[in-house]
């Protein structure tokens, strides 16, 4: 058998076939066992087929025995035709802890099934966390007991009939977390906060909205044009503090996994500006201590109040407080308002990438917001817009060129960087896989495999493989 008749993704370290080519015949299942003494890496793995046919597949720890069993499902469906496999020993660790993809059923709604596919999808490819992007302005798709009314679509101020829309229920949703647990897969979810909150804004804007909001009048109509820049919740108000806080509790009671990410882009301020509660509480609490020249010069033209940055980062560090004191990691999008000086325990999720544009901010990005944070003591994970979202229009190439780790970074710092994170946004269910594929087999390269230089022709052979099989 030619090794060029392999095709692995991600390419594993260490591939030591048998000198002369020696093939074994496919025989039964592989012995998968746990022995942290075959890999020192935590989700690594040693996979050995023998000249008669014994597949033995150690791994450090549960994860890298099923890793391993997923190379060897791999190799196993390439070489059934010929009935032979590959004498063959391989050696394999993830360069990242984190590899990641995003979905978004918040915009069209996505059955369970279908998620429950994705998270197949992702772990065959040694993807380990699925994000769910579950509130947005145009749906709330997770039930939540307390606050019937997020899930009333008849509330939803926005219905347009080319959506798709649809809400779990919390046992749909830990159905899910556990099936993804079996296939080592976490599942994240996304709360948006304070922008893109049009729902809570709407059906709950006396427990939410600022005191003088216009929009907290009901006989007021939503106005597709202004009323989501108003949505913000109130900074000030402790009902309103307790309404995200219970919304989260049942939020992190369905996902028991370390992280909850709460949004925390796209905010406007212009309530915040106008509320004398939010003013007074400025006040108050001195949050214009943390203005600096630099912040008003990079909000000079932002869309928006041009000092909301003050009450947001009073805001956003409060809900990340409370995440943190339930024992989890808030996950927070970049933002120029932080200047590296984050939310303890937030893990910032880069988006913008330096000198490309801030839409919102109408400004070049400075810096590399992931290396921003690496340097401030926090973990980060890698999503530019350039290269990472799948619903723009990157190709398979530059998303194989993407190094994760930003340049410049001490050893301490590179520790920081959890690994790369593919979000697709706004697409209905029978569009995804056209916007999945074939990029997420690079996404899969380059969080797993080792940062040597990148050999593309080769990578293009092994992905013309793998989509032919997957769409076969």
């Amino acid at each position: 058998m030619k090794t060029s008749e392999i095709a692995l993704i991600p390419t594993p370290r260490v591939v030591t076939f048998a000198a002369d080519g020696k093939t074994a015949p496919a025989r039964g299942k592989p012995a998968v066992s746990v022995d942290p003494a075959a890999s020192a890496h935590e989700e690594g793995y040693v996979l050995d087929i023998s000249a008669d046919g014994t597949v033995v597949i150690k791994g450090h720890d549960e994860a890298g025995a099923f890793y391993g069993l997923q190379t060897f499902t791999q190799l196993a469906r390439q070489c059934e035709k010929s009935g032979v496999l590959p004498v063959v020993h391989i050696e394999d660790w993830p360069r990242f802890r984190w590899r990641g993809l995003m979905l978004d059923p918040a915009r069209y709604f996505l059955t369970l099934d279908f998620l429950k596919r994705y998270v197949d999808l992702a772990a065959q490819y040694k993807l380990n966390r699925l994000h769910l992007h579950l509130t947005d302005d145009l749906g709330w798709t997770i039930e939540i007991l307390q606050y019937p009314e997020l899930t009333d679509m008849t509330r939803w101020p926005m219905t347009p009939a080319s959506r798709n829309r649809g809400v779990y229920t919390q046992a749909e949703l830990r159905e899910l977390v556990a099936y993804a647990a079996e296939r080592y897969v976490v599942v994240m979810p996304e709360i948006e906060m304070p922008g893109h909150n049009g729902i809570p804004a709407w059906a709950l804007r006396e427990q939410v909205l600022c005191s003088n909001n216009p929009c907290r009048d009901r006989a007021t109509p939503w106005d597709e044009n202004e009323t989501y820049k108003w949505t913000e919740p109130c900074a000030a108000s402790p009902t309103t503090q307790a309404v995200y806080e219970n919304i989260l509790r049942e939020v992190l009671d369905v996902f028991p996994g370390p992280y909850i990410h709460l949004g925390a882009d796209e905010y406007f301020g212009l309530a915040w500006a106008q509320c004398p509660e939010c003013q007074a509480l400025v006040q108050r609490v001195n949050l214009r201590q943390g203005e600096t020249d630099e912040l008003k010069r990079l909000f000079s033209n932002c869309l928006g109040s041009r000092d909301k940055y003050l009450v947001y980062r009073h805001l956003m560090t409060r809900m990340c407080d409370f995440v943190a004191a339930q024992g989890r990691q808030p996950v927070l999008w970049d933002d120029l308002a932080w200047r590296g000086t984050f939310p303890a325990k937030a893990v910032i999720m880069q988006w913008h990438y330096e000198g490309g544009h801030d839409a919102w901010q109408r400004i070049a990005t400075p810096e590399n917001p992931a290396a921003e944070a690496a340097r401030a003591g926090r973990d980060a994970i890698i999503a530019p817009y350039s290269h990472l979202y799948f619903d723009l229009n990157s190709t398979l190439e530059a998303v194989h060129s993407l190094d994760p780790m930003p340049a410049g970074l001490s050893a301490p710092e590179q520790a920081r960087i959890l690994g790369p994170h593919a979000p697709l946004w706004n697409q209905p269910q029978l569009e995804m896989d056209a916007r999945a594929f074939p990029r997420l087999y690079a996404l899969a390269e380059i969080g797993w495999s080792p940062a040597s230089p990148q050999d593309w022709a080769g990578f293009s052979h092994r992905v013309e493989r793998h989509e032919a099989q997957r769409l076969r």
